[in-house]
């Protein structure tokens, strides 16, 4: 079985502890990256080109759609989950039509971020909404 190679960008230290340790449960999936900021996640993915890229719509400078747009560019293998701590149909459908992966709730448990993580990684869309 391989192993999901994912980056979590987030400026909320406590959120990448608590996604952390609920993730270290699945032997498939590694977070294997953490930035708190778009410039930070876009050099990681740049270098290290993960398999799943969670990324939180509120980033410092940038914001995630703009960091989604940009994966893209460098990594387009890279698969792209957006995090929110609120759901928006505006921003729903602006990342639907950027191509975003999945949209995931902050407040959804570890075992749902696994399974969205690995339906992601898969190729299908999936949102907690």
């Amino acid at each position: 079985m391989k192993t999901i190679r994912v980056l979590l960008i987030d400026d909320e230290e406590i959120f990448r502890m608590g996604l952390r340790l609920g993730l270290r449960q699945f032997d498939d999936i590694s977070l294997a990256w953490e930035a708190d900021d778009g410039p930070t996640g876009l050099a990681i993915v740049a270098d290290q080109k993960p398999d799943v890229a969670i990324v939180d719509l509120g980033l410092p400078g940038m914001d995630g759609v703009e960091v989604a747009e940009q994966i893209r560019e460098i990594s387009p293998e890279t698969r792209i989950m957006r995090i929110s701590g609120y759901f928006d149909d505006g921003l729903l459908a602006r990342g639907v039509r950027l191509g975003i992966d999945g949209i995931i709730m902050k407040s959804d448990s570890p075992m749902q971020f696994a399974c969205f993580i690995r339906r992601v990684n898969d190729g299908l869309f999936s949102c907690s909404t």
